[in-house]
Formats: C-alpha cells, structure tokens, sequence
C-alpha cells in the first residue's frame, strides 16, 4: 500500500520545484527540435542548390555536345561568339569545340547568367588533358580527336564529360 499525503486543503497537485523541472525540459526539448528543423532547412535549400547547378550545367554541357567539333585550325572564340553559345536562346552560333580548347593549367572561358537564381560565376574548360593531371603527356592525352569537357561553377567542379571527334 502507497500513502501519499495529501495538501492542506485535501487535493494532490506539483509542487513548484517539479513545475520547474519539467518546464526545463520541455524547453530543452524546445530548442533541440528548433536546432533540427533548421539543420534539416538547410540540408534541403543545399539540395536544391546544386540540383539547380546540376541541371544547368547538363544544359551547358548538351549546348558543348551540340557545336561543331572542329579543327586546330580554328581560331580563338570570339567573346560574340561565347555570348552566343552560352545564351538562353537555342541559337549556339558558329564556335567550334577545337576553337574552346586550352592548355592544361590555364584558364576556362568564365561567364555569368542574368536570370540564373544563385549569384556565382561558370567556367567551361576544353582540354586535351584527358585524366585531369595537369599534362598531356600519357597515352591518348594531347591529341586533337579526344577532349574533356569539365564545368565549374565557383571554382567547383559541377560535371565533366569527354567528348571524341565523330567525323
């Protein structure tokens, strides 16, 4: 048998100190779920993000898939002539992928959208650095029938790609 005492006035009720505790950790518990909603708020706008990135830069890279291969012979692409292929029009102009090549270790072509939602700069390189090591000196590496494709976007690498010649 369990006696409980009873209040001056014959009620059970809390007493302050258990109205403190609890109302302790309900704050506690308050808090942790606050810290988890943002976390997972967060999480998702990321994800968002870079599946924005993703399908812009599957964009561009069906836009680089699109142009004409070319040759060696083809000069450096005119600013006009980016502006054209990287533009929201179905237009790509008359660039050739020979003509977007660098060496490897240089600089892409950089280039920004107007209406894109995330304020950041792209970069496209076309190099005949096949396997990314800053050279073209292993098998296949350097030759003009063979090039990869990487797209950056803030200097991070978004997608790559390599494209042959199909003549």
């Amino acid at each position: 048998m369990i006696f409980r005492r009873k209040n001056a006035k014959g009620r059970r009720g809390f007493t302050v100190l258990e109205v403190m505790l609890v109302s302790s950790m309900m704050m506690a518990v308050l808090a942790t779920v606050t810290v988890g909603i943002r976390a997972g708020h967060s999480a998702n706008e990321e994800l968002r993000r870079k599946a924005v990135l993703t399908a812009m830069s599957s964009d561009l890279m069906d836009r680089l898939f699109s142009i004409n291969f070319g040759t060696t012979a083809d000069p450096e692409p005119t600013p006009d002539q980016l502006n054209e292929l990287f533009d929201d029009d179905d237009f790509l102009g008359d660039i050739s992928l020979s003509s977007m090549r660098i060496l490897p270790g240089e600089e892409g072509y950089f280039f920004v959208f107007a209406n894109f939602p995330y304020n950041g700069t792209w970069e496209v390189q076309v190099t005949a650095d096949l396997n990314g090591d800053g050279d073209q000196d292993d098998e296949r590496e350097g030759l003009d029938d063979l090039f990869r494709i990487n797209l950056f976007y803030d200097g991070v690498l978004i997608l790559e790609s390599m494209r042959s010649f199909s003549g």
